[in-house]
């Protein structure tokens, strides 16, 4: 009781600390927000295809059954999920790079939002990818090997170094947000040049800040002594780089599930199921269990996509995410063939908005939406099946809900 007792006073102390470190965000974030939703920027056109995620990739802002699902997830796992990764975003460096934003806070460069996004919305921001990390880590408990005894270092039946793995999931997820904010400045050669400038600054402020995150992450790896470990997340940063490679590259000859498929996994899919069997792995689980850890991470990853995709679909933005699931699903028809290839070659800003809107109209039909939901249910399907193995408790039931949240019920 005592080190229980310990180890949530010294995640207050910490939150505290981080509160005090992120004030200077926090006081001119609401004068920045005024400002940018009243001069909103027209992002250059290959900018605008290049972002499958929001920015700030949270999952839920709004309290629906998949926003409640995880709030109720976060009160078993033994403190709130908000505490993770505070280590590495305590320190100095990231407070002067906190000082050094001030710069730009007018600028409306992209890693500004991300940093508003961790700092804003306090009572929907929940660090879901770890929050799974540690779901499963308690599910699995059960399981455990009886000569593997950990009583010591467990808190809420999860070890230590399970939690460790939790705070670098979101460690590495906060760092591949930060770095898929860098702006083409080729895009904005015609603009002023001091915005130019500011650009170019937030640019170096987000490789900097970026690479930092994931040194420290890389560190908190090697700590966990665990080669096998280490490998699965290594391959995990290389995924996220591949995956921002694959939105460049892709045209109307690859628009199929094949490549949305590898897309979702890349970006999303593979940190949370290497991050899940990663969690099995250091606490010698068997080899089934992990696969299994594996497979509910890759399959939630698509299930939630597949909500995410269709949320973009009715979000009133003047363009749309070609390789969204409704889009692809979709582009057999002659129709939206002949639109897709208009949208590819087009260059004038205003008539490709106007495709767009086109596009959305011809998407978002019956067939296309029933084709969504068998999907979701397939993907839903697979993440419970993968769940089989484990034993009835809280945890595996929190796992199942937010399996059936994010399946699309529509």
């Amino acid at each position: 009781m005592c080190f229980k007792m310990a180890v949530v006073r010294s995640l207050v102390k910490e939150r505290n600390s981080l509160l005090s470190a992120l004030r200077l965000i926090r006081s001119y974030h609401n004068y920045t927000c005024a400002i940018t939703h009243q001069h909103s920027v027209l992002l250059p056109r290959q900018s605008r295809y290049t972002s499958l995620f929001t920015r700030r990739n949270i999952w839920s802002s709004r309290q629906d059954d998949l926003t409640r699902a995880l709030s109720d997830a976060e009160k078993i796992v033994g403190y709130p999920t908000s505490f993770l990764n505070l280590r590495y975003l305590l320190n100095d460096e990231i407070s002067n790079i906190a000082m050094y934003m001030k710069r730009f806070a007018m600028s409306k460069h992209p890693m500004l939002s991300t940093a508003r996004g961790f700092v804003s919305d306090e009572n929907h921001t929940m660090q879901t990818r770890g929050l799974l990390v540690l779901l499963i880590s308690k599910a699995s408990r059960p399981c455990l090997k009886s000569d593997w005894n950990t009583d010591q270092e467990l808190v809420a039946d999860i070890h230590s170094s399970q939690r460790q793995l939790a705070d670098i999931t979101e460690t590495i997820h906060t760092a591949n947000l930060v770095h898929t904010g860098i702006v083409n400045l080729s895009n904005i050669s015609s603009s002023s040049k001091s915005y130019q400038d500011d650009m170019e600054f937030g640019n170096k402020m987000a490789v900097l800040s970026g690479d930092f995150l994931l040194a420290n992450a890389c560190t908190g790896l090697a700590e966990l002594k665990d080669t096998e470990v280490v490998q699965m997340i290594s391959d995990v940063i290389g995924h996220l780089m591949e995956g921002e490679f694959l939105k460049m590259t892709f045209n109307d000859d690859n628009l199929n599930l094949d490549f949305w498929n590898e897309l979702v996994f890349k970006c999303k899919g593979s940190l949370m199921a290497n991050s899940c069997k990663a969690a099995l792995k250091i606490v010698a689980h068997s080899t089934e269990l992990q696969e299994k850890a594996f497979e509910f991470g890759k399959n939630i990853a698509c299930a939630h996509q597949l909500k995410e995709d269709l949320q973009a679909l009715h979000e009133h933005k003047s363009s749309t995410i070609l390789y969204i699931a409704p889009v692809i699903l979709s582009s057999n028809r002659t129709e939206v063939k002949q639109l897709l290839n208009q949208i590819f070659s087009e260059e004038n800003t205003e008539k490709l908005e106007q495709l767009h809107q086109e596009l959305k109209g011809m998407v978002a039909e019956e067939e296309t939406m029933a084709q969504m939901k068998k999907l979701s249910s397939f993907y839903g399907k697979k993440a419970l099946e993968s769940l089989h193995v484990f034993p009835e408790s809280e945890a595996k039931q929190a796992l199942v809900n937010i399996a059936n949240s994010c399946t699309y019920q529509g």
